[in-house]
């Protein structure tokens, strides 16, 4: 289906399944089998999550708090608009919180474009910057245009990976390499501003001044926090029910094969983990 459908395209509602284990907070485990399935349809049809703000969970019974609601969309519908939010508003008559889906409906292209047209204004603006210093709140809003346009372009970098992953195999190893080099790109620091406002644009200066600002930072003098134990009560309790010092048995081998995605690369002896199920 998602090879059919080249339009925009986007669904959402109850899907009465969550695609991650941290999508579910109290009573039994899910299945890992069952969600694997699910992550697979969405991913076999060309669709991806669009995310969420506020609560994380969208359904309440009791102490059982899940996330079963969202939407999902094309690539196609990713790069038609410029913002996209999904918010989890209150519940009010039904134990289902509502949706609220805010588009912005300027046509912009791809979303590896925006970037580069974020980061000319970007450098546009720091350049007017030095005879100009009132268009310092100009600058900030454009870092902040150039912030939001990698978060998108990171997000469906990441779910198209994952795509590929679940879709093609093996085939995905020029895709990966690409998806490594993308990351390497956007995580080099071209340049920084120092304490006293001047910007390095040297390499060798950004590390000098990388390595004078550490090292000061650790020789100061610093307070110890105390941390609230409980924040980690969850896992703890999880830990330690592992065995961790012990075999698996058979059933966690076969739980273990039932995790794992059937379109997910063969293994050595060219099987997929559907064979041992």
């Amino acid at each position: 289906m998602g090879n059919i459908i080249n339009d925009n395209w986007f669904v959402g509602g109850d899907f009465n399944m969550i695609m991650k284990s941290m999508e579910r907070k109290g009573g039994g485990k899910v299945e890992q089998s069952l969600i694997n399935r699910f992550t697979c349809f969405i991913a076999n049809v060309g669709l991806y999550d669009l995310g969420y703000s506020d609560s994380p969970y969208t359904w309440r019974r009791g102490f059982l708090y899940m996330r079963l609601d969202r939407f999902l969309a094309n690539s196609s519908f990713i790069n038609h608009f410029h913002i996209i939010k999904v918010q989890h508003l209150s519940p009010v008559t039904s134990d289902h919180n509502p949706l609220l889906l805010t588009l912005a409906f300027t046509v912009f292209g791809n979303v590896h474009t925006k970037v580069k047209e974020a980061q000319h204004y970007v450098d546009t603006l720091e350049a007017q910057l030095e005879t100009n210093p009132q268009l310092l709140d100009n600058v900030v809003q454009a870092h902040i245009a150039l912030l939001d346009a990698i978060t998108v372009e990171e997000n469906l970098v990441k779910q198209k990976a994952n795509d590929s992953s679940f879709v093609v195999g093996d085939r995905n190893t020029k895709y990966f390499h690409a998806t490594l080099k993308h990351r390497r790109n956007i995580n080099n620091i071209l340049k920084i501003r120092k304490g006293d406002g001047s910007i390095l644009t040297n390499a060798g200066e950004i590390g000098d001044s990388a390595v004078t600002y550490f090292s000061e930072l650790f020789q100061s003098s610093t307070q110890t926090m105390s941390v609230n134990s409980s924040y980690f009560v969850d896992e703890y309790d999880y830990i330690k029910d592992l065995s961790l010092s012990y075999p698996p048995d058979e059933h966690e081998i076969l739980n273990a094969f039932k995790s794992i995605c059937p379109n997910k690369a063969l293994g050595p002896v060219g099987l997929s983990s559907a064979f041992y199920i």
